[in-house]
């Protein structure tokens, strides 16, 4: 069976208008809320919308109280009101019923853990609630960190969520076979490592932190190294998918930004703590996320509109030919120019011009799905 999330495409959209909403306090110079609104806004809106359509799929059911979807999404939507209003702890504490809610769903419709991917994804949605968790006891108690709660979710969520998912389609796009005993090693490595790093931020030790920083790189060069392994290395590809270049630019710009962050935490240095946020958020995170976005939402669009003409034998569309390959070639060279133009100009505090850049990089990515939706709205 292949399971279709209605509500899928209205989390992405949520996602991209915080996104644009973190670029105001961006423009602020506000390292605090840029970070809230950009993590928890933009990115969580993103993976509840892909897990939403991922995981009933892996478990090869139906989602479980389909309905109570909505409600996660107006808890959102709300949640994003808030924060705009300023109202930051009702913002979070409306994030956490929505995660309890998502849970809920998500525990009810698991059937099996024992796949690799299934277990990279159920140790990022159980990373998700200990984040949430810990953001409000930030925003309410002061009890924990900031840090603890954004390094929990970047790296315990998000991280786990795009090695697992993209150890299935990296191999499954390239039509080859995932060597599955690396994979398990950098499974186990990686969680080690999400560990570490999570006792490392509670106390907030920079010595930890920094190690722990270092072997999360580790990790994700044992990432790489696998799908070397098991996609490039030996027989030839005679195309790259346009999919798997965003995911391989994204973790080239992860490299920087993660060895930056590892500075940071040796040398207790900050300076560079907004060239580390830009890079992650508006460089790796968002790359993926457009990636990831180009293969499911073609997919999830082809099946609302085509399923039932293709048992009738009508003629329908390719869902290859959903996506525009060249423009989307363009955007992806495009964003690798403008980006680094955007730090240079940061560096020579012109922020401005910096955030107009990435403004305009993120408006004009909307293009990459126009023909998906001018499919959904054709006969």
């Amino acid at each position: 069976m292949f399971y279709v999330s209605k509500i899928s495409t209205c989390f992405f959209i949520l996602g991209f208008l915080n996104l644009f909403l973190s670029l105001y306090y961006k423009y602020q110079e506000n390292i605090l809320n840029t970070a809230i609104i950009s993590v928890f806004g933009f990115i969580l809106s993103i993976i509840l919308g892909g897990l939403y359509q991922i995981f009933p799929n892996s478990q090869n059911v139906k989602l479980q109280y389909e309905k109570l979807s909505y409600i996660v999404l107006t808890l959102l939507i709300f949640s994003t009101v808030s924060f705009v209003l300023n109202q930051i702890k009702i913002s979070g504490i409306l994030i956490l019923f929505g995660i309890l809610i998502f849970l809920l769903q998500i525990f009810t419709t698991l059937k099996t853990i024992k796949p690799l991917t299934i277990r990279f994804i159920f140790a990022g949605i159980l990373n998700l609630f200990l984040s949430i968790l810990f953001l409000n006891l930030y925003l309410c108690s002061n009890i924990l960190t900031f840090k603890l709660s954004i390094h929990t979710f970047t790296l315990g969520v998000l991280l786990n969520l795009v090695i697992g998912v993209q150890f299935a389609w990296i191999p499954m796009l390239t039509m080859k076979v995932l060597n599955l005993k690396l994979a398990e090693k950098v499974f186990y490595l990686y969680q080690i490592s999400v560990l570490m790093s999570i006792i490392s931020f509670f106390y907030g030790d920079y010595n930890l932190i920094a190690l722990s920083g270092f072997l999360i790189l580790i990790g994700i060069f044992g990432f790489l190294y696998t799908i070397y392994i098991s996609v490039f290395k030996g027989g030839k590809i005679l195309s790259i998918p346009v999919v798997i270049k965003y995911f391989l630019t994204a973790w080239l710009i992860f490299v920087i930004g993660g060895g930056i962050g590892v500075y940071l935490a040796s040398f207790a240095d900050f300076s560079l703590i907004f060239y580390h946020i830009n890079i992650m958020i508006y460089g790796f995170a968002y790359l993926t996320i457009l990636g990831g976005i180009l293969h499911l939402l073609p997919r999830i669009i082809w099946n609302l509109k085509y399923i039932e003409k293709t048992k009738r034998g009508k003629e329908v569309p390719q869902i290859s030919k959903m996506i525009d390959e060249n423009y989307a070639l363009l955007y992806l060279k495009i964003f690798i120019i403008l980006f680094i133009s955007s730090f240079i100009l940061e560096f020579l505090n012109l922020k401005n011009l910096s955030v107009l850049i990435i403004g305009y990089l993120i408006l004009s990515s909307l293009f990459l799905f126009k023909n998906v939706f001018r499919f959904y709205f054709i006969d």
